[in-house]
């Protein structure tokens, strides 16, 4: 990579790659190039963009965040191989699947303790029940304005996914569309208490005729009780419409957790 001044950085990089993982392609290696660039054009911005060519073919990112006293805009593209196979990470990709969600809409949604719940009332935190490849292409785009007091945030995505390879064994492996919008608000009651609250719609498209829309209303209130120890309160209603009625559902629930650190 070459640095043009302070602001601008170009970069080229190529080589060859070697996989293995099942997939329906003629080949899962060979060669692959890429060009980047990141440029700085304020103290505040930063863009970074990359494109370039690998096995599935065409491939490219994109990173545009700008911040100013209060507030932080972010705009992303990514275009890659994801697996359900990372370490840590699969058992949250297979619980965002049984929950009709994208990963990173899960996380918006759920705390780290409700999750942990949730992984060990599936039996998740056991053991991964799927492994998959997948081409992802990610379009997200997100604002935060934070008071001091309060923290507020309204995000956006859109998500193409295609399997690698076909088992036929439910929607986990399907190629689908997923698209929505979520908001939040953090409202520090306290030195040590905050409320919580958070809204969502996901809409996922499946290759057939199937769409299901999601709808989550969090309300959540917390309180650490020591500086190893947090214990929280929270309100849960989702609803799944769809256009086939035996994956409708309706939830209302009650989560409370007191969580220590060791």
């Amino acid at each position: 990579g070459y640095r043009f001044g302070r602001s601008l950085r170009l970069f080229v990089t190529g080589g060859r790659e070697f996989n293995d993982f099942e997939t329906d392609r003629d080949d899962d290696d060979g060669a692959f190039w890429l060009i980047g660039a990141g440029w700085a054009p304020t103290s505040v911005t930063n863009i970074d963009a990359t494109y370039g060519e690998r096995f599935f073919g065409n491939t490219g990112s994109l990173s545009v965040t700008h911040r100013s006293r209060r507030a932080t805009y972010n705009l992303s593209y990514v275009d890659d191989i994801s697996s359900t196979r990372g370490v840590g990470f699969g058992r949250f990709s297979d619980l965002a699947d049984l929950l009709g969600l994208g990963v990173e809409e899960m996380f918006d949604q759920f705390t780290i303790e409700e999750l942990s719940l949730l992984l060990a009332l599936t039996g998740l935190d056991e053991t991964v029940v799927t492994e998959g490849f997948f081409r992802t292409r990610n379009w997200r785009a997100g604002w935060t304005y934070d008071t001091g007091r309060s923290t507020f945030g309204v995000a956006a995505f859109h998500r193409d996914r295609e399997a690698e390879s076909r088992s036929g064994f439910g929607t986990i492996e399907d190629n689908r569309t997923q698209y929505g919008v979520n908001a939040s608000w953090r409202w520090a009651l306290g030195p040590r208490t905050d409320a919580t609250f958070s809204t969502a719609f996901t809409r996922t498209e499946f290759e057939g005729d199937r769409e299901d829309d999601l709808w989550n209303f969090r309300a959540g209130i917390g309180r650490d009780l020591g500086p190893d120890t947090r214990a929280s309160l929270a309100y849960r209603h989702q609803r799944r419409d769809s256009n086939e009625a035996a994956n409708e559902y309706r939830e209302n629930g009650i989560v409370a957790t007191v969580t220590r650190t060791f």
